[in-house]
């Protein structure tokens, strides 16, 4: 299928280092993009960030996506949850994969939120922008 999606990816010029199993954090982050990816309509654009905030590293994960409802978004990390909002009906929803993805990031004594902003079809014909954004906080390594 030509379901093209701009990624941008931005890191800082110095390292950003924690103390983590570096497969599984792999997996949970690659998780968030593969998702943010399927649920992204064609010609939008996901940014990837990673920064530092005080004594934690942060990790952005942002699409442009149908957003998640808000009657939704206190249920999205659990462990049976299927999205029922606009372009879920492609293959099953977040299920596991979310509630995994919290699960490895509170192992590494982090935190993942996720903001979210849907918008009725007629605005975002409009060129307003619904979508997610999934913020994942872990704890520095003292350098």
């Amino acid at each position: 299928s030509n379901h093209q999606v701009q990624v941008s990816f931005e890191v800082p010029r110095d390292p950003v280092t924690v103390r983590c199993d570096s497969e599984w954090l792999r997996q949970a982050v690659s998780g968030l993009i593969a998702n943010a990816v399927k649920y992204s309509p064609p010609d939008s654009e996901i940014s990837i960030l990673l920064g530092t905030g005080g004594k934690t590293a942060e990790i952005t994960v942002a699409d442009q996506g149908f957003g998640i409802p808000e009657d939704e978004i206190a249920n999205v990390f659990d462990r049976f949850y299927k999205g029922g909002g606009a372009g879920a009906s492609n293959s099953g929803g977040f299920g596991i994969g979310l509630s995994l993805i919290k699960w490895v990031i509170e192992a590494h004594d982090g935190t993942i939120t996720v903001d979210s902003r849907t918008l009725p079809h007629h605005e975002t014909k409009k060129g307003a922008r619904s979508g997610s954004t999934f913020l994942i906080k872990l704890p520095l390594m003292a350098t």
